[in-house]
């Protein structure tokens, strides 16, 4: 019982964390009326996603999650703040990727202190590290970079589009001849250093 509800817990706080990634990445400034409409919008996903995981199960639910999150996350960006559709798509996509780097410390976590609690502790502490980090450092490059050209900003979200096909896979929801024949943990885990080859470059501008 405790697992299921730290599951889920986990689930709320990543799904925060990757809307507010997100707006981050698309240039979104904080205002009163902004704030309120986002508020309303974390109320409105959250709830969208407890009624799935109430119809569907958990497992289920994390193979809907680009429907049943993400579109309606890049959607809310073009509507409300009047990005553009690759724009918001970019900035989607992009926070997804940075959503796996306190996964992989909770997992570091794991191996390396035997407490049942140590990966969920070592996620969230660096969920909050990692916010900070994309809000003080990274997030004005990226939003200068996908603003540049076309160009830039569909190769920005290309790789993460493409993780994002591999972790699908990976649950299950599209199987190919592709994924069959390779490791689709091992092409995940890769694609995942895409995260820090893009953002290292903008810090050293």
């Amino acid at each position: 019982m405790i697992d299921t509800i730290i599951i889920l817990f986990r689930s709320g706080i990543v799904l925060v964390f990757g809307i507010a990634v997100s707006l981050l990445f698309a240039g979104v400034q904080h205002k009163r009326k902004g704030e309120l409409a986002i508020a309303v919008f974390y109320i409105l996903m959250i709830s969208i996603q407890i009624l799935s995981w109430r119809m569907f199960g958990l497992q289920l639910t994390m193979k809907l999650y680009p429907f049943i999150t993400h579109i309606p996350v890049i959607t809310f960006i073009v509507l409300y703040f009047n990005r553009s559709w690759l724009i918001s798509t970019s900035s989607v996509l992009t926070a997804y990727l940075c959503c796996q780097i306190p996964k992989w410390i909770g997992s570091v976590a794991a191996a390396v202190i035997p407490n049942r609690f140590a990966d969920h502790i070592a996620y969230f502490v660096a969920m909050c590290v990692v916010y900070y980090f994309l809000k003080k450092y990274v997030a004005d490059s990226v939003v200068q970079l996908v603003k540049r050209s076309k160009r830039s900003c569909l190769l920005f979200g290309a790789v993460p589009l493409f993780v994002l096909f591999i972790r699908l896979c990976h649950y299950g929801l599209y199987r190919t001849v592709i994924y069959r024949r390779l490791r689709g943990s091992t092409i995940y885990s890769f694609c995942n250093m895409y995260l820090l080859l893009s953002v290292c470059p903008s810090l050293l501008q």
